[in-house]
């Protein structure tokens, strides 16, 4: 009889398999946890270094456009000095004189 007192009876034996079971989901849903947990890490750690490149980006596109609006006032300003040279050379009326005087020679 001695020995039958250390082996477990039908409710011990369900309870215990009931604790085992619950320490089990209780891992089950630990492991769980930490899986979500380092996804959402790696995920955010994604995000930022995609924010990092786009900021990169932003700072990139904004020196180059910097530096074309530049080019496009140094372009305009010597657009702007042609039209005065040609203004004060008045080529246009040079050429019809010229023009005039190349029909007035052959004809």
């Amino acid at each position: 009889m001695q020995n039958n007192r250390w082996l477990p009876t039908g409710a011990s034996s369900s309870r215990a398999s009931s604790i085992h079971e619950d320490q089990q989901q209780f891992f089950a849903s630990k492991e769980e946890c930490h899986l979500k947990t380092s996804k959402t890490l790696d995920d955010w750690e994604y995000v930022d270094s995609l924010s990092k490149n786009t900021r990169n980006s932003i700072e990139k596109t904004s020196k180059t456009l910097d530096r074309l609006l530049d080019k496009k006032l140094s372009i305009l300003a010597a657009v702007k000095d042609f039209n005065d040279i040609q203004s004060s050379l008045d080529v246009g009326a040079i050429a019809r004189k010229h023009w005039i005087s190349q029909e007035d020679e052959e004809g």
